[in-house]
């Protein structure tokens, strides 16, 4: 599976991730550190079983995490070789306010 196409996907949704960082923000104001996300993309690019890997994450806001795992559902990306599968996990990190979502 191409990675450069995946991570292509994945930034042009930069700014929804933002808003899902905005609304933590809201939460806790010194909210910052790493949401790590996994999903496998099925046939047709279509998102299966995404879900935040809470032993991997550093940011522990559940509600931030669900609006990730919801954007990463609505999001189509490449699709894989017939027969096959991509599994995917990306680290999404965010910093102090003013300061852009980092999406590795």
């Amino acid at each position: 599976m191409d990675h450069d196409a995946i991570r292509s996907a994945v930034r042009a949704r930069l700014i929804d991730y933002r808003a899902c960082y905005d609304d933590a923000l809201k939460r806790d104001k010194t909210a910052a550190g790493k949401v790590v996300v996994r999903w496998t993309i099925a046939d047709g690019g279509v998102v299966k079983d995404a879900h935040v890997q809470q032993s991997a994450s550093t940011l522990k806001d559940a509600k931030m995490g669900d609006c990730l795992v919801s954007i990463i559902n609505r999001t189509l990306f490449p699709e894989p070789p017939k027969t096959e599968v991509a599994e995917v996990v990306y680290p999404f990190v965010f910093g102090a306010p003013g300061t852009q979502p980092k999406a590795n």
